[in-house]
């Protein structure tokens, strides 16, 4: 459970996103502790594990999500365009 305050309105959320955004790219990632890392690392592929089997159950636009060995393997030949 998040003890973050929700956002009234879209325009606080994009605050509360940038300020995010500023301090994590100002944080040393290094400075961690590993397990406060193996924590979020953990949560994190738990929400997005659980975000592509949502994603399985509809129709989907065709596409096709692709991790580890799989999408090396595929990469290797694919045009990558990142931000």
């Amino acid at each position: 459970m998040s003890t973050v305050a929700v956002p009234a309105s879209a325009a606080e959320a994009l605050e509360m996103l940038e300020s995010a955004m500023e301090f994590l790219a100002d944080a040393d990632a290094a400075g961690m502790p590993v397990e406060a890392q193996d924590k979020w690392i953990a949560e994190y592929r738990a929400k997005w594990a659980a975000h592509r089997a949502a994603a399985s159950v509809g129709t989907g636009d065709g596409g096709a999500w692709l991790e580890g060995d799989a999408a090396r393997e595929v990469a290797c030949d694919a045009m990558i365009i990142g931000p």
